[in-house]
């Protein structure tokens, strides 16, 4: 099998979607996106993406990845005997241990990186997928909560739309109803009777237990079908979905296949001019179309999930790590129900999903914890579409949500401890919870240029030519060696959320510290325009904090008292950098609604 036969296969297919879309795509779909935001999207599809998939680039990363290690730990022995200010110890310590934190943090997503997610693979299309002679049928579960009707109804047309591999094979789709009319009314009545114009199944239950879980729960215990597919109110699957997917469980020890969440409702770019001027444009076109020579906010709200999918969890398939992640994914019934009667306690009901509030890796660590029986699949190209979070609001509660329930199976039920998983898997799953613990060292890393502004007193013996010479040396390493590990993706909008959204993850930490219960938030689907702007105070905070310290080191400076003029130079180009990863949250809070495509 060639390495690229996957992504050719599945481009073929969706090109004849995309014909079958513009030309005969259902009426009724186009009368319920008609006044939808997302309509001015429908025309985005993804376009297939083969991430290093070149032998040199390959290896390049991983001679690259170990001399970062090499040199790493040389660094580090400097730091610890050459660099370190006696006077200021404490902090000195802190600013080596936040490095040293972050470099484990480095070791762990290079791992990753350096797997190949193709290993032994099967991804061919599938014709004929039967057992004893019975095609498979398929139950598709769309889960929903207080999304709106028509929403659901779009990915209830699309679902029906898919195509089974075999031509007598069954689809039965159900709306799994987890939303009221009121208190003691449970299920709407108006998503009922859209289930029935659509000539599909409407499930509801007496109460919201265990949230996503639960509602998928019922709908597993009224169904029969071989395989069920997971979708959420939002995730418009594309016809050929089974036809790519099936195919993977003629292994009989897969249980799952998770296909990659597109979001085709990523921001497009947008001029500088429009961006800062928003009235009067008549007057002031000139300077406009000088201003929208520079282009800002592409994917503004850094919802791009190609890193994740496409790059990360795909290439956790070689060590059979890759994880459920719920909406897109298609899992065999037998797999689900055996492992979790292995599981279930006397006296519990069955749950094929554990409940809380990151029910689908919680689930897949206990699969994959058991026995090393079941063995899950990344599908490298997305396979359906979803919405994105449209506003800072709604991506806070729904980053916080990840957060806390990573930390929480962190705490509750360590990856590393957890008996009957390999050691890869320990490493990968380790690695997602680890992610979520960075506060521990980003906190240091923007508290240093301040502590250094306002005290003029620095962690290292002096800001000389070495620290400069190692520490560039050090950086461009690790530079290289992501570049390579992620060739063909921009991975800036990712790191510049990574540093922004300190707070929120340490706010996050806090929270399942103290035990408080992590919250099933349902992300917003309707575009709604909510800036969120209340979360910007800690970037408001660090500015005015800056600007301080700068006049102040900048008065010595120019009296000729500074101590250490390369030391303010380092310090001002260190605070600068951080203002401006932590300033994406600004971007994202003022970003305009009525933006077009």
């Amino acid at each position: 099998m060639g390495k690229n036969h996957g992504f050719t296969q599945s481009f073929y297919s969706l090109k004849i979607y995309i014909i079958l879309y513009l030309f005969g795509i259902h009426r009724q779909n186009l009368k319920v996106i008609r006044n939808s935001y997302f309509r001015k999207y429908e025309h985005r599809f993804p376009h297939p993406i083969s991430f290093s998939s070149q032998p040199l680039v390959r290896y390049g990363f991983r001679f690259v990845a170990i001399l970062y290690v090499v040199f790493g730990i040389y660094y580090f022995y400097w730091r610890l005997f050459f660099s370190l200010n006696p006077e200021e110890i404490l902090f000195s310590w802190l600013l080596l241990g936040a490095e040293f934190l972050s470099f484990i943090g480095s070791l762990l997503i290079f791992f990753n990186y350096g797997l190949n997610g193709d290993f032994d693979l099967k991804p061919e299309r599938v014709q004929n997928q039967s057992q004893a002679g019975v095609p498979l049928a398929v139950d598709v579960f769309i889960c929903t909560y207080n999304e709106d009707v028509d929403l659901v109804q779009t990915t209830v047309i699309e679902a029906k739309n898919m195509r089974h591999p075999d031509p007598f094979g069954k689809i039965s789709i159900y709306v799994l109803d987890d939303g009221a009319d009121g208190p003691e009314l449970r299920g709407r009545q108006k998503m009922r009777e859209m289930a029935e114009l659509e000539g599909v199944s409407w499930l509801s239950r007496k109460d919201n237990e265990g949230f996503k879980a639960g509602n998928l729960q019922q709908g597993f215990l009224q169904s029969d079908g071989d395989l069920f597919l997971i979708l959420d109110a939002d995730t418009r699957v594309f016809p050929n979905f089974l036809e790519e997917t099936m195919g993977y469980f003629e292994d009989p020890k897969v249980a799952w296949v998770q296909s990659p969440q597109w979001f085709y409702d990523l921001t497009p770019a947008l001029g500088l001019g429009d961006f800062l001027i928003r009235k009067n444009k008549l007057k002031l076109s000139r300077v406009i179309r000088l201003l929208n020579k520079i282009s800002i906010g592409k994917d503004v709200f850094g919802n791009d999930g190609a890193l994740f999918y496409q790059v990360i969890l795909h290439r956790r398939n070689q060590v059979n790590a890759a994880f459920c992640c719920g909406a897109g994914s298609l899992h065999r019934r037998s797999s689900v129900q055996e492992a979790s009667e292995r599981r279930r306690r006397p006296g519990e009901d069955l749950r094929p999903f554990i409940f809380h509030a990151s029910e689908d890796i919680y689930t897949s660590l206990h699969m994959h914890a058991d026995s090393g029986k079941w063995r899950s699949v990344q599908h490298p190209v997305p396979l359906c579409r979803m919405l994105s979070p449209q506003n800072l609001e709604e991506w806070v509660k729904q980053r916080s949500r990840y957060a806390s329930g990573s930390l929480d199976i962190g705490f509750r039920d360590n990856p590393l401890w957890k008996s009957g998983l390999s050691i890869w898997q320990r490493i990968c799953y380790f690695q997602t919870i680890y992610a979520y613990v960075s506060p521990l060292w980003l906190v240091v890393f923007l508290a240093s240029p301040l502590y250094f502004f306002f005290t003029l007193k620095s962690p290292l013996t002096a800001f000389s030519f070495d620290f400069f010479k190692y520490f560039f040396v050090f950086q461009m390493l690790n530079i290289i060696a992501v570049t390579l590990g992620t060739w063909g993706l921009c991975t800036t909008r990712s790191n510049q959320y990574y540093l922004a959204s300190w707070w929120i993850i340490l706010r996050s930490m806090v929270a399942v510290l103290l035990r408080k219960k992590v919250k099933f938030h349902v992300t917003d689907k309707s575009g709604k325009s909510v800036s969120g702007r209340i979360h910007l105070f800690p970037f408001w905070i660090l500015l005015l904090l800056s600007i301080l310290g700068w006049s102040y080191n900048l008065a010595l400076v120019a009296g000729g008292t500074h101590p250490t003029y390369s030391g303010f130079f380092a310090n001002v180009l260190w605070s600068l950098y951080n203002l401006y990863m932590c300033g994406i949250f600004v971007l994202a809070a003022y970003w305009p609604r009525e933006v077009e495509d």
